[in-house]
């Protein structure tokens, strides 16, 4: 088991973002530990609270499994280093017992699967938690959220031992994340100190395997639209935070940086409209932020505005060319107006999740392999 992380990824059980893994260089996919939060499928129109309902009414484990297989691990096993965990999180799954049938599917896929948990989770999750550290003999990676930490709980100090006894582990056998969530831009100076308390907090009843914090100031599905047709800087707000506390050096033991790569923390990032508008979208990372790429809607103006657009973005000084990733490169042919069966590209969301994931993946992977090297 690799015990020494260089850059946590939190990743949602999603098409592009599996895809925006695939696309990695193997030396990038190496420093990338990915953490998969299981995720069934798309919501329906009506419903109102996707994550309380399920996006399945039945047989969640085995869709969730299938789609895990079929998009990600099929494609990647050749690629992925020898010891390299693959994380998986139920916290999203409607039923808890679905995560015994995504880490059976796993194993039988040939990878050695690293269960997420938490102090909340429900009797049968932990369980099969507890099951499948008997089995693999890999420890756990133990996920922990604002609300842990908030101080009408106070309690972190013995919630954390008893589900370590029950689970049968201790902290050096136990991967630690706390995960921020959503960093808002009008909070973010005060999330620094809670960062700080945040971690000596958690080291203070553990001496863990790997450390990590993560989370992201993506905008979510309520943050006002970017200009139509043009390019917006958004500041990277996680980023921020972990080199100041760099530069502080008040942290213990520094944790590993993580994030959310193009993500937001919800599951749903923009509910489905019955007059559904597709406007093309990158994010597109930078040293401390995103340029958010975002075009027209093609139904009433067409796709040509996307070429001039990413040749718009080629143009900048934050452009990475081509053979940065395969992001870069996608985004190169559509700005060189290349032609695919004689048309031009133009990609859907699924693609764009996929281009953006890429780039910044392996921006941010590099970004800190350089940082650790300095």
């Amino acid at each position: 088991m690799n015990s020494n992380w260089k850059y946590l990824s939190i990743v949602k059980g999603r098409e592009g973002e599996y895809r925006g893994l695939l696309d990695l260089d193997p030396e990038v996919l190496a420093d990338i530990t990915p953490l998969i939060n299981l995720q069934p499928g798309e919501p329906k129109e009506d419903e109102a609270d996707p994550v309380a309902g399920g996006f399945w009414p039945s047989d969640e484990g085995t869709k969730v499994a299938g789609s895990l297989n079929d998009v990600l691990l099929s494609d990647i096993h050749a690629r992925w280093p020898s010891g390299h965990p693959l994380l998986l999180d139920g916290l999203w799954l409607k039923d808890p017992a679905s995560i015994g049938t995504v880490i059976d599917s796993a194993r039988a896929a040939g990878f050695v699967p690293l269960p997420v948990t938490g102090l909340d989770r429900a009797d049968t999750y932990q369980d099969l938690v507890a099951q499948a550290i008997r089995l693999d003999r890999q420890g756990t990676v133990l996920r922990l959220g604002r609300a842990d930490f908030r101080p009408v709980r106070d309690d972190l100090a013995d919630r954390v031992p008893a589900l370590l006894e029950r689970l049968g582990l201790k902290p050096a056998e136990v991967d630690l994340i706390i995960d921020l969530g959503e960093i808002d831009r009008l909070r973010w100076e005060s999330d620094e100190l809670t960062f700080e308390a945040m971690c000596e907090a958690a080291l203070s009843v553990g001496d863990w395997r790997n450390f990590a914090v993560a989370g992201s100031s993506q905008p979510g599905k309520n943050h006002p639209k970017f200009i139509d047709n043009g390019i917006e800087l958004f500041p990277r707000l996680e980023q921020w935070i972990y080199q100041k506390a760099q530069m502080r050096g008040c942290i213990t033991r520094l944790p590993i940086f993580g994030d959310y790569g193009t993500s937001h923390p919800e599951p749903i990032e923009a509910m489905p409209s019955k007059n559904i508008q597709i406007i093309p979208q990158l994010r597109y990372a930078t040293a401390d932020g995103w340029l958010m790429v975002r075009g027209l809607n093609t139904t009433d103006n067409g796709w040509e505005h996307l070429q001039a657009l990413c040749q718009k973005l080629t143009e900048r000084p934050e452009w990475c060319k081509g053979s940065f990733s395969e992001g870069d490169r996608w985004i190169e042919r559509v700005a060189n107006g290349e032609l695919v069966k004689g048309k031009p590209i133009k990609g859907n969301y699924t693609t764009w999740k996929e281009v953006s994931q890429a780039h910044h993946l392996t921006f941010v992977s590099r970004q800190l392999a350089s940082q650790s090297a300095a």
